[in-house]
């Protein structure tokens, strides 16, 4: 079909008008935006001294490489692509990578969203406080109870200088499995951060699929900055795995002493446990029960570089057998 030459005209002027806008608010924009990129990776030398599975060896675990900036005066972006290594059944590890965050941001005055592939508030509190993430994530992350990133919006408004309340509409799938279905995962929470050092955060989420699954988290940290932090946190799932009556739950403690400005002595321990009615025991996972050991040393090699040697042990439940493994953890940066 041939178009008449009203039509063309039509489309060319419109073109030209696209083309000119285009430049002019790429230049305008483009005075405006302040961005910088950003590494960080995790590596370690590991030994597993356990009696009956001996191993050792040298691991790359992560690396992050992202850029953010800042679009004009109320909006901002973080797009960040994180590497990292996942087991094949056969236990074999190779590396995936997967976008971590692709994150727009508008802050203005009390309020603040954020929209795309987004961090989770929840996580970033505990993280950020437990402040060894290169050696071992927070409890929700570590065993694989929720996501530390999702697609979906995230509001928050600052009630005060100390006190803010935010609401959560997600995928629920995670960073990692983004195909979208017939469900979306509900969250708010609370969160307290004290100038003199005080931290407290209440969450929880509603998440449908064959029944109803929800979760709760509450957590309560302390730092006294130079000198030693402590925090503890207590995770609830109801109907966990989208199983009838289904139980999780569990509660982690940590604390760190600062020796000196660059040397820290840190120990934390996790309690997981699991249980649900005798008839679905075989779909449960119970092998979810345990105890957690973690505690070392880490040396500040500088600003963007931290060396930890730490010990890392798990008493399975209900057999008793204990993993011993020995670790010198590496994370070095840019920011």
């Amino acid at each position: 079909m041939k178009l008449n030459s009203t039509v063309m005209r039509f489309f060319l002027s419109l073109s030209l008008i696209v083309i000119f806008c285009s430049s002019v608010f790429s230049q305008t924009i483009n005075d405006q935006i302040e961005g910088k990129p950003y590494l960080k990776v995790f590596s370690n030398f590991h030994a597993d001294l356990s009696e009956n599975n001996q191993e050792y060896g040298f691991e790359l675990t992560r690396a992050y490489f992202g850029y953010k900036a800042k679009l004009g005066d109320n909006f901002e972006t973080n797009v960040c692509i994180d590497a990292g290594t996942f087991k094949n059944d056969d236990g074999t590890k190779l590396y995936k990578i997967y976008f971590k965050y692709a994150t727009l941001f508008y802050r203005k005055d009390k309020f603040s969203a954020a929209f795309g592939l987004i961090g989770l508030n929840h996580f970033r509190v505990q993280e950020k406080m437990w402040g060894h993430r290169y050696l071992y994530k927070s409890f929700l992350d570590q065993y694989k109870q929720s996501h530390s990133a999702d697609l979906g919006l995230t509001l928050q408004y600052d009630i005060n200088e100390e006190l803010s309340v935010d609401a959560t509409l997600r995928n629920g799938e995670g960073y990692k499995n983004l195909q979208t279905d017939n469900t979306l995962r509900l969250g708010g929470g609370l969160t307290y951060n004290a100038k003199y050092g005080l931290v407290a955060r209440l969450y929880a989420d509603y998440y449908e699929k064959q029944v109803q699954q929800t979760m709760f988290t509450g957590f309560l940290g302390y730092e006294k900055k130079g000198m030693f932090k402590v925090g503890v946190e207590y995770n609830y799932i109801k109907n966990a795995d989208w199983i009838s009556s289904h139980i999780k739950d569990g509660v982690s403690v940590f604390a760190s002493y600062d020796v000196t400005d660059k040397v820290e002595l840190f120990g934390r321990y996790d309690d997981l446990n699991s249980s649900c009615h005798s008839d679905v025991e075989d779909i449960c996972g119970l092998d979810f029960n345990g105890k957690y050991i973690i505690g070392g040393i880490q040396y500040r090699a500088g600003k963007n570089v931290k060396i930890a040697l730490n010990h890392q042990g798990k008493l399975s439940e209900p057999d008793g057998t204990y993993r011993n493994m020995v670790y010198m953890n590496f994370e070095y940066r840019f920011n």
